[in-house]
C-alpha cells in the first residue's frame, strides 16, 4: 500500500498542502526529510544494540507501521502537532502517468471533444492492466465506461482535471472522436 506524509497544514500560513509544491515548498520537504533521516541515523549510531537488531531482522515490518513510525519521528522530533498518513486516491493512475511524459500522452489518450470523453488506451499501458484501472477509476466517477476490449472513457474535464494536478500543468490532446471507425463520420474540431 503506497502512503503520502503530508502536513495537515503550513506551520506559517495554515494553508492546506494538497496543491503542488513550489520550489520554496519542495526546499522545505527536502530540508526537513534530510533533518529526519539524519535524526533517525544519529539514533542508532548511538544505540548500536537496536542497529544491529534492525539488521539481524528477517522480516520488514509492513509499510503502514513503517509510515507510522515516520509520523511519530516527524511529530516529536521536528515539534510539528499533527502529520496527516493519506492513503493515495489513485494509486493505479499515478503510475500509469508516472510512465507517462506528458509530451507523449497523446499516444495512451484521445480527446473526444463532442463527447465529453478521454479514452485511455490501456493495451498501451505497461505493468497495469484494464480491469483494476476501471475499478479504481469508477469508484472515484461512476461516469467512467468500459469501451470495447482495451479502453476506458472518462468524463474529460474530470480526467484532464486529475492528469493536470499529476503533472503539475494541463496537457493537450488534441480532440479526435472516440472512435477511430467513426472518425469520417463525425467532426473532429
Amino acid at each position: 500500500m503506497a502512503l503520502i506524509i503530508r502536513s495537515s497544514c503550513s506551520a506559517k500560513s495554515g494553508v492546506a498542502l494538497s496543491e503542488p509544491a513550489d520550489s520554496e515548498t519542495r526546499l522545505r520537504i527536502t530540508s526537513l526529510s534530510h533533518r529526519v533521516i539524519t535524526s533517525v541515523l544519529l539514533k542508532l549510531i548511538r544505540d548500536p544494540v537496536q542497529a544491529q537488531a534492525l539488521s539481524e531482522s528477517e522480516e520488514v515490518p509492513p509499510l503502514n507501521e513503517l509510515a507510522f513510525e515516520g509520523k511519530r519521528v516527524i511529530e516529536t522530533c521536528d515539534g510539528i502537532e499533527r502529520f496527516d498518513l493519506l492513503e493515495r486516491e489513485l494509486p493505479l493512475l499515478e503510475k500509469v502517468l508516472s510512465q507517462i511524459p506528458p509530451e507523449t500522452a497523446p499516444q495512451y489518450f484521445r480527446y473526444d471533444r463532442d463527447a465529453g470523453l478521454v479514452v485511455i488506451s490501456c493495451r498501451k499501458l505497461r505493468q497495469v492492466t484494464r480491469k483494476p484501472l476501471y475499478a479504481e477509476l469508477i469508484a472515484k466517477n461512476q461516469a467512467v465506461r468500459l469501451r470495447g476490449s482495451h479502453y476506458l472513457g472518462c468524463p474529460a474535464d474530470w480526467f484532464l482535471d486529475l492528469v493536470g494536478k499529476f503533472y503539475g500543468h494541463s496537457i493537450s490532446l488534441a480532440s479526435r472522436p472516440a472512435h477511430p471507425k467513426l472518425r469520417g463520420s463525425l467532426n473532429a474540431s
